[in-house]
């Protein structure tokens, strides 16, 4: 039986990176291009100029839409056939032009300017009633004023470019498509009947709109054009309608350019095709960033305001301010090694499977040639995921792990001296026992990294089903109930530093003990009682009511290193590391159908241990004292309740991706300064 696209054999026999990726990687690409037969797969992109900015291309949308209503695919039952104007789609494109994302930049400070930060509304709620005033006068003040400033900014520099939109059908659809063009009109006019005026241009006919009273400076004037031309169907929204340049010929269009390059050993089951600049993928990076970064930046204003209006709390707030800034330009520092440049995904679909290529620039990365030393694991029947990677240079910790902790510390105390009575107190405790533990803290993170620096930089991630649920926690005898195992598996490279790393740990932990239980001796009284498994040791934190499936271990020799969750598992893996062939980048899998049949198994245990209702008793008779008791019962059963809901949706969800799908597959690799993704999903037959 074979396992995916991998070509892994039930018999457990090795096997190797080449198997792996073979069929994850693409065809090559250096084959001529052929522009008839793109634009047999992809014609909606010949419509269109070569520049753009972004675009996303969807190609043979009507037989995936017919095949997923009457295929099974997406369904359990067949339904209906497509209707004829979907069955008869071709292709469909959505573009944005050359330059487009300039005046998108210019609408990001608007819309970041009313976004809703929950944070500093739930802060703003919990405040003194005398600084919350002050607080929401400043929220008021601070947005509007941004947005006033934005608007003017937006109105003097945007300079709408054109958006383009492109549906093709099959031959004989000509009728269908010129009566599309005419309803755009007739709905853009009838939707905007006070602004909107008919317009033509060359072979457009449209509607200009005129609304200088719309919420949306963008929206106080543009065009919405149509044009049908044979079978295609072309929709433009633009400032002014010579702003629209379509390209003469296909030789000149989008469809010509060397990015679709990739595409060519692809087109006989293209799904979607889609691009991004480097402004536009810079711009996307931004907004995804912006709701955190105008939190962090208004709390600091919030401090300064709040200290500028109390000199006997000025102090503190300033401090509290410094604080934010700290944490801010800890997180800046992050993204800050995140060059964008420009991106392209590729997808496929066929009878069999579902296939995706994502590329981006690899900001300075790279991988160095290693092992897969794990990758047999896929063989086994039990296996859930496994992912392994070989060295990755070039990534550093940008991070001061020495100024964090004092900035929250003084974030903290600037945040608690806004609130009332009780609610401060237990902020403040809270902050206190952070800056006591602070120095054990620091040691455990150094000692954190002492153990890393034992390990090779590679390693791989396992999850098995193999373990089984005590009866305890709601395994039945003769009723074997699944759980997942997982384990993390390294490379050893000095195995003295993990001695020293695992004191150092032992002795941070025993610190933390000493400060919170009053006594470091408890962390001493931890039993970890080892034994020999060949050349490796294992270790394991002594549970009685656990088993070897579920206890806390690690195994170690002098080349592998195992931690996880099983005994059992990681002294299994220890010397399970067969690779001897070279590989350079990550790969990794997952198999729906024993990841669904563990979720039920689980889902099931747990509701299976939930107390039935007991009949109702009347309140006059119940004793004094019975009521709580009652209560409490009730509330403990509502929280097994939410916990068994939130397992029967998980096991709900992989039940029916399991359906659709058997498993996923994925390689990452990086090649002359990009990295590239590359997954299968193979589909249920």
């Amino acid at each position: 039986m074979t396992i995916g696209v991998f070509g892994a054999q039930a018999e457990a026999k090795p096997v190797s990176p080449e198997d792996v990726c073979a069929a994850l990687m693409l065809p090559a690409k250096n084959e001529p291009m052929d522009l008839a037969k793109r634009q047999a797969v992809i014609p909606a992109l010949g419509y269109l100029p070569a520049g753009a900015d972004a675009y996303v291309a969807f190609a043979n949308i009507g037989q995936h839409i017919s095949r997923a209503m009457s295929d099974r695919m997406l369904l359990d039952q067949p339904v209906e056939p497509a209707p004829p104007e979907l069955a008869s789609l071709e292709s469909v494109v959505l573009s944005m032009s050359e330059g487009s994302t300039a005046g998108l930049r210019l609408l990001l400070p608007m819309l970041t300017a009313t976004q809703k930060l929950t944070c500093i509304e739930d802060w703003t709620a919990k405040a003194k009633p005398e600084d919350a005033q002050q607080m929401r006068k400043l929220l008021e003040q601070t947005v509007g004023g941004q947005l006033q400033q934005a608007t003017a900014e937006f109105q003097q520099q945007w300079q709408m470019k054109p958006i383009y939109a492109v549906v093709t059908l099959e031959k004989g659809n000509e009728k269908m498509v010129e009566e599309w063009s005419k309803m755009i009109v007739s709905i853009a006019l009838a939707s905007h009947a006070d602004h909107a005026e008919p317009l033509e241009y060359g072979d457009f006919i449209g509607v200009k709109i005129s609304n200088p009273e719309a919420q949306h400076p963008a929206l106080h004037n543009f065009c919405v054009m149509t044009r049908h031309c044979g079978t295609a169907l072309i929709v433009a929204i633009c400032a002014k309608p010579e702003d629209v340049q379509l390209p003469d010929r296909v030789e000149d269009s989008a469809l010509a350019s060397p990015r679709l390059n990739a595409c060519d050993s692809a087109l006989s089951d293209l799904f979607m095709v889609s691009y991004g600049s480097t402004e536009f993928a810079k711009l996307v990076d931004q907004a995804q960033n912006s709701v955190l970064v105008r939190s962090a930046e208004m709390s600091r204003l919030i401090f300064e305001t709040l200290g500028a209006a109390d000199a006997s709390r000025k102090a503190v707030f300033d401090k509290a301010a410094a604080g934010v800034s700290t944490l801010l330009e800890q997180l800046n520092a992050v993204w800050g090694q995140t060059q964008k440049q420009e991106c392209m995904m590729l997808c496929r679909l066929n009878e069999k499977e579902f296939s995706l290529e994502y590329s981006e620039e690899a900001d300075g990365k790279h991988y160095e040639e290693g092992q897969l030393r794990f990758v047999s694991q896929l063989a086994e029947p039990n296996n859930i995921f496994y992912c392994e990677s070989t060295p990755l240079s070039g990534t550093t910790l940008a991070v001061d792990g020495n100024k964090i902790i004092p900035a929250i510390l003084d974030a903290g105390r600037g945040y608690a001296l806004t609130l009332p009575g009780e609610a401060q107190k237990e902020v403040e405790q809270n902050l206190n026992m952070l800056e006591n533990l602070a120095p054990e803290l620091s040691m455990l993170g150094r000692a954190f990294a002492t153990v890393a620096e034992g390990l090779g930089h590679g390693g791989a991630v396992l999850v098995d089903s193999a373990g089984s649920l005590p009866t305890l926690f709601g395994g039945v005898k003769g009723n074997r109930v699944a759980i997942p195992r997982l384990a993390y598996c390294g490379s050893v490279t000095n195995r003295a530093n993990l001695s020293q790393g695992w004191d150092e740990i032992m002795g941070a932990l025993g610190g933390l003990a000493g400060k919170i239980f009053g006594s470091p001796l408890l962390v001493q009284a931890l039993a970890f009682p080892s034994k020999k498994v060949g050349d490796a040791v294992s270790y394991s934190l002594y549970m009685p009511i656990c088993t070897e499936h579920m206890i806390p271990n690690v195994t170690v020799s002098d080349k592998s290193f195992v931690v996880g969750s099983s005994s059992a598992y990681n002294e299994k893996l220890v010397s399970a590391g067969t690779g001897n062939k070279p590989f350079r980048g990550a790969v990794f899998a997952l198999k729906l159908e024993p990841l669904a049949t563990t979720m039920r198994g689980i889902a099931d245990a747990y509701r299976s241990r939930i107390p039935a209702e007991e009949e109702a008793v009347p309140m006059s008779q119940v004793e004094d004292g019975e009521e709580t008791a009652a209560t409490v019962a009730s509330d403990g059963n509502t929280q097994l309740e939410k916990v068994s809901e939130t397992l029967e949706e998980l096991a709900t969800t992989t039940e029916l991706a399991a359906s659709v799908a058997e498993s996923v597959h994925g390689i990452i690799t990086i090649d002359n300064g990009r990295r590239t993704l590359r997954t299968i999903v193979r589909l249920q037959k």
